[in-house]
């Protein structure tokens, strides 16, 4: 008896490690082709949005402005920034590879300090 309660507390410890990503196989980090082509979303805003709505969410505010706005994420298409969450309607999911969301940190080491609420990246397919 004693050995069964051990094995399921091992069991429900060992699940609470697993990955929570976004579909079998997939990375809470990462929207694939694949999800892409599945969502039949039409703009990165709409496959984001259905996949992923967490990465839209504005948090905490701007510091010393008297119109404080509410943060978002900034958006980058191969490398390059192009604006904020509002551009995501702009570019239809047909002309994109993956979508990648860096949190804050790793925003920082790759694209430098100034990123709160870290960085949507679209991945073009003519990359």
């Amino acid at each position: 008896m004693r050995y069964l309660v051990l094995s399921l507390l091992l069991a429900f410890s060992l699940q609470g490690c697993a990955s929570t990503g976004s579909g079998p196989g997939g990375s809470r980090n990462i929207i694939t082709r694949a999800q892409i082509a599945e969502s039949q979303a039409i703009t990165a805003h709409d496959v984001i949005r259905a996949l992923n709505p967490q990465w839209l969410r504005a948090r905490g505010q701007t510091v010393g402005l008297a119109n404080a706005t509410p943060v978002t994420p900034t958006v980058f298409m191969d490398g390059t920034r192009i604006g904020d969450i509002n551009v995501l309607n702009a570019y239809q999911v047909r002309d994109i590879q993956e979508i990648h969301y860096l949190d804050p940190g790793r925003a920082a080491s790759r694209y430098g300090m100034g990123y709160p609420r870290g960085i949507i990246e679209l991945i073009s397919l003519r990359r």
